[in-house]
Order: structure tokens, then C-alpha cells, then sequence
């Protein structure tokens, strides 16, 4: 690496550090919400069941440690180091991704990056989704991605795919994408095809049984751990007010979708607002991808940038049948920016002609700065709603009753 390359790599970390430290002092309101409280409550003490790594680690942490932990002025201090130690991994993440990327493409890389930075410390900072299980997803498949950095780690994909489940079965559909599609590509471009082809297929095999078990069959003995779990979420909680809803559904079975009928019209209105918003941004990513696609010779070129362009498809099921788009839209986001400077990396020769085109045309026409700004503007993402921008017109249209549901 030349001089000049890490003394523009160091400018921009320390850069980036402090822009995502005031971020953090911004958006940080020094509570956890009881929702997030709760799922510390969830353990593998009473068997392999679903969301119950974090609170795993949590009641290790405890056993470990010559102090109590199971409460909720603990949970404050663990949120504060926990969401401390993924920020710094993912500063090591950008780091890595532009040591190995040059010219106009390692530029582009840093206004990405950037803006992934922006995205996830503003939404896990602020109060609605700090301390959310949704952050150690997306370091379980930053991590992932670093693996596939290295051909002798590439295996250990297997390994966090399997994490991720555990974290959540909402992996499966939110940030597993950006395992497998990465592995696809591996899998079209490299030489060695069976071994990607059997990493993809590993992968995918192990992250769906889990995600069946987790989801279908894991609860059988939910009624006789519910007043145990309830009387930890007590603890763990803010006043003592634990969130009955995820106790009721991860640990008993019960589907409490019924009650989310009106969050589920609301969503569908703050989504065409968002949507609208950020119109620039989607039919450039779509572009990107499409120019990939043609430029591709043969088939497995063709698929695997097509593989790129859809991989985000996977979180459908949650935005027709769940609610909480907020997350289903950070998810979204991060798929897209993180596959496309891991391509970069992969050393994909259209990939980074198309960013150092793309690079040139952003600085003739500043004007387009605005599809670097959008997340600034948007971001933080929320939960049930999308973020603030959308929410506050959602509202606003509902109080002047030019919207019906």
C-alpha cells in the first residue's frame, strides 16, 4: 500500500470516527426499551430455542462476573459496551474494504461506507432499536463478509450463518442475503466451483433448518418456563414492565399478528412515501445492476449480477405479512451498499469500471449529491414505522383524513 493511499484511508477513518460520534451523541437517549430488555430474558438454559443467543451470552456474562447483572441498570451499561464494540467493528470493516479496493473505486467505497456507517449507528443508537438484536445480525454478516476476504477463513461463512439464526430467525430473511448472494458470486466467478457451490448449499441448508426448528418447533415446553422468563424480563426491564407480546409469541407460540392490522396499513403508506423519497436512489441501484447484467459475458456473469440485483427480494415475506418496516428497510439498505463494495473487493473488473464511472459523472454533476445525503436525511430508521420523515407525513395525511384505512 503507497503512502498516499494510507494517508487518505487514516484522514477518512478519523473522519468517520467522529462523524459517528456525534451520531452517537445525537440519537443516544441512555434507555433500552422493554422490548429489548425482554429478549436478554430469553436463554438456552431452558433449551435450543429461538432469539435466545443474545441472552445466552448475557446470563454467561452474569455467571462470570462476581456481580448481578439481571437488572436493568446492568442492561444499561451492557448495551453501552455492546453497541461500543460493534461500532469499532465495523470501523475495522470499512477499514479492510478500503485497503483493498484503488483509484476512483476506492473513492466511491468511502461515500458508501459512509453511508452505511450513517445508517446503522443512527438507527441502533437511538432509543427504538438500541441494544435491538437486529445490530448483531448485521455484524454476524459483516463478518461473514470478511471471511470471504480471505480463502483460508471463507469456510467459517458456514459457521455465521448458523449465528445469525441463533441471534434471530429473522436473519434468514433480513441479512442472510448477503451471505449467500456473496457465495453465489463466489460460486459464478471462481475457478474453484465446487467448493463455493458447497459452501452456498451448506450455508443455505443449515441457516433453513434452524430456521425451522426456531420458528416451528421450538416451543414445546413454552408453558413451563413462562413464569421463570417472566420474572427475568421483570428484572431486566425498565420499571419492571417486560413486553408481554414477545413472551407471548417466542416462548408460548401464540400468533399475535391480529393485533397488528393497522400497523400493517400504516406501513403500506409510510413504504409508497418512503418509496418516493428515495425514487433517485432506487432506479440508480437498479441501473447499476442492469448495466452488470448486460455487460456480463455468458450465463454465470449474467446470474451472478442478477443474483445482486434480486438478493434484497428475500425480505418480501416480512413486509406482506409483518410489520415493523423500519427494519425491513435498514436491512434493505445495507444488502445493497455491502454487496456492492464486497463485489469491488472480490476485484469484479465491471463493478469497479462501473463505480469509477459513476464516480466521474457524480462530481460533473454535483446535483446528484442528494443520493449520497438521502440516509442523512432519513436516517434513523425506526421499528413499526420507516423513520421520522415518513412517519410525521403519514400523520399528518391521516389527521387531514386524505388517507383512509
Amino acid at each position: 500500500m503507497s503512502v498516499a493511499k494510507k494517508t487518505e484511508i487514516r484522514k477518512y477513518m478519523i473522519l468517520l470516527c467522529i462523524v459517528g460520534f456525534c451520531i452517537c451523541i445525537v440519537n443516544y437517549r441512555g434507555w433500552v426499551r422493554a422490548y429489548n430488555t425482554t429478549m436478554l430474558a430469553l436463554s438456552y438454559e431452558y433449551g435450543f430455542t429461538s432469539r435466545s443467543l443474545l441472552g445466552t451470552l448475557y446470563h454467561g456474562l452474569n455467571a462470570i462476573l462476581p456481580i448481578d447483572i439481571l437488572q436493568y441498570n446492568a442492561v444499561l451499561i451492557f448495551a453501552l459496551i455492546a453497541t461500543g464494540l460493534i461500532y469499532i467493528f465495523l470501523m475495522f470493516f470499512v477499514y479492510k474494504c478500503l485497503c483493498r479496493l484503488e483509484g476512483k473505486s476506492l473513492k466511491y467505497a468511502e461515500y458508501t461506507l459512509m453511508l452505511l456507517s450513517i445508517c446503522i449507528i443512527s438507527t441502533f443508537t437511538f432509543a427504538y432499536n438500541y441494544l435491538r438484536v437486529d445490530i448483531f445480525m448485521i455484524a454476524t454478516s459483516l463478518a461473514a463478509v470478511l471471511a470471504m476476504f480471505n480463502k483460508k477463513t471463507e469456510w467459517l461463512t458456514i459457521v455465521f450463518s448458523a449465528i445469525g439464526v441463533m441471534f434471530h430467525q429473522g436473519f434468514v430473511l433480513m441479512y442472510f442475503n448477503i451471505i449467500l448472494v456473496l457465495l453465489f458470486y463466489k460460486w459464478m466467478s471462481e475457478k474453484s466451483k465446487a467448493k463455493y457451490a458447497i459452501l452456498f448449499f451448506a450455508s443455505f441448508i443449515i441457516g433453513s433448518v434452524m430456521f425451522i426448528w426456531f420458528e416451528l418447533l421450538s416451543r414445546s415446553k413454552g408453558a413451563e418456563i413462562l413464569d421463570s422468563i417472566v420474572q427475568e424480563a421483570t428484572n431486566l426491564s425498565p420499571g419492571g414492565i417486560y413486553h408481554t407480546t414477545l413472551l407471548y409469541h417466542e416462548v408460548l407460540g401464540i400468533d399475535v399478528s391480529g393485533a397488528e392490522t393497522s400497523f400493517v396499513h400504516m406501513n403500506h403508506v409510510q413504504f409508497i412515501l418512503f418509496a418516493i423519497v428515495c425514487l433517485p436512489v432506487i432506479i440508480y441501484i437498479f441501473r447499476f445492476f442492469i448495466i452488470l447484467i448486460k455487460k456480463g459475458e455468458g450465463a454465470p456473469a449474467k446470474l451472478k449480477y442478477l443474483a445482486g440485483l434480486v438478493g434484497s427480494l428475500t425480505i418480501m415475506p416480512d413486509m406482506l405479512f409483518k410489520v415493523d418496516y423500519g427494519r425491513w428497510v435498514m436491512a434493505v439498505a445495507a444488502y445493497y451498499m455491502v454487496v456492492i463494495v464486497a463485489m469491488a473487493v472480490f476485484e469484479d473488473k465491471l463493478v469497479i469500471e462501473q463505480m469509477e464511472k459513476d464516480f466521474i459523472v457524480m462530481k460533473s454533476h454535483p446535483y446528484i449529491i442528494i443520493l449520497c445525503i438521502m440516509p442523512i436525511i432519513i436516517a434513523p430508521f425506526l421499528d413499526v414505522d420507516i423513520d421520522m420523515l415518513t412517519k410525521n407525513w403519514q400523520r399528518w395525511f391521516q389527521s387531514k383524513d386524505l388517507i383512509f384505512y
